[in-house]
């Protein structure tokens, strides 16, 4: 094969041919135990611009949802800044 001729993979620890992957967290050859899930919901919001949640440095796997008050879709408007 010629691919495998020029090419090695590297694994996350950058060693050629090595099987180390990250894990969910992140972390090359983890075991998935670093990990810090945070959920919640935001209610309580007043007129204007409302600080909601401050990401970490380092996050991975974000998903953030608005729902509006209402339930209709055009409620449904936020910004990003």
């Amino acid at each position: 094969n010629i691919f495998h001729t020029f090419f090695q993979q590297a694994g996350c620890d950058h060693v050629l041919n090595s099987k180390a992957r990250n894990d969910k967290c992140g972390v090359c050859g983890g075991d998935n135990s670093s990990c810090k899930t945070l959920a919640g919901t935001f209610n309580d919001a007043q007129y204007g611009y409302n600080a909601v949640v401050r990401i970490p440095a380092g996050a991975t796997n974000i998903d953030i949802k608005q729902v509006s008050y209402s339930g209709k879709p055009e409620d449904d408007n936020y910004l990003v800044p």
